[in-house]
């Protein structure tokens, strides 16, 4: 009852998700859609992220992308999305330096490209 009944996964994406264990079968339930796909092949080709950090790299992306859009209530919540965002930045860095790891300070999301 928690899943969505709108949006690209409805319904045989949500039907996945329920099933899904693993990483594996997550990949496997939203793989029929393009966006999803191309995430999942960012981590493929690259081992360095997460799948948590790719999706909050996309989420930063269709935040950034909302003040494009004119006469809409998406720019008001975007800026607080990004703002929570910053603030997982600044966390990242100021653990990063109380743990002396200055190779993993580069390992942020910017929200400016």
């Amino acid at each position: 009852m928690l899943y969505p009944r709108i949006g690209i996964l409805n319904p045989e994406g949500i039907e996945g998700l329920y099933r899904s264990e693993n990483e594996e079968s997550v990949k496997q339930a939203v793989n029929y859609i393009p966006q999803y796909k191309k995430l999942f092949d960012e981590i493929a080709q690259n081992d360095d992220k997460a799948l948590e950090d790719v999706f909050f790299e996309y989420e930063v992306k269709l935040n950034i992308e909302s003040f494009e859009e004119q006469f809409s209530y998406a720019c008001f919540y975007s800026y607080f999305k990004l703002k929570e965002q910053e603030i997982r930045n600044i966390l990242w860095i100021a653990e990063c330096i109380l743990q002396n790891q200055p190779d993993e300070l580069e390992k942020y999301i910017p929200l400016i490209r």
